[in-house]
């Protein structure tokens, strides 16, 4: 039945993007133009790659976790490599990738808020597994993106760090609840 209304189908990929034009010819002349997507093997092959990585790198330098990132790509109607959703795991592996490809800059002029632990622990002088043990008891802001902890840290909250990790803890005093309580989001 199908034979019967279509006389030809001719399918093109548009370059090596995922964009794929498809003109059908009906049945009494009619022609038909439509775009569909496909699955592409590489992110260089999709066609806004680099206003994608943009974006990515451009939110993560704002602090949002790479969930938020996810949202943010799908709201704004970008696709992944399969022509679905992003997700956090996507969104993280692009990261990585970005930063071994040399396309990650730091911007050095915006203080951020968000830190990863180690270099937390570098900037408060102290160890990662005491950083560590603060986190699990609450005594420093923390959230989970993508299997890796972000501390949240501002000026302010940095100082109280830097009093808590000078603290001197003899024997088996308690530790002062200013130092151990964060700031209040």
């Amino acid at each position: 039945m199908l034979r019967a209304l279509v006389e030809r189908v001719v399918v093109e990929v548009i370059g090596q993007s995922e964009r794929v034009a498809v003109s059908i010819r009906w049945a009494g002349g009619f022609e038909s133009e439509h775009e569909i997507r496909r699955a592409v093997g590489k992110f260089e092959q999709l066609e806004s790659a680099g206003e994608i990585r943009s974006r990515i790198i451009a939110l993560e330098q704002q602090g949002h976790t790479h969930e938020a990132v996810a949202r943010q790509l799908n709201t704004e109607q970008f696709h992944s490599t399969s022509g679905g959703p992003f997700t956090s795991p996507i969104v993280s592996q692009l990261c990585r990738k970005f930063r071994a490809e040399g396309h990650w800059t730091k911007d050095v002029t915006a203080p951020s808020d968000h830190w990863k632990l180690g270099e937390l622990a570098k900037e408060l002088g102290i160890p990662p597994s005491t950083l560590n043990t603060w986190r699990r008891r609450g005594w420093v802001r923390a959230d989970q993106d993508g299997g890796h902890w972000v501390l949240r840290a501002d000026d302010k909250e940095l100082q109280r760090l830097r009093q808590l990790a000078d603290h001197d803890r003899i024997g088996l005093q308690p530790t002062p609840s200013h130092l151990t309580t964060p700031k209040v989001r």
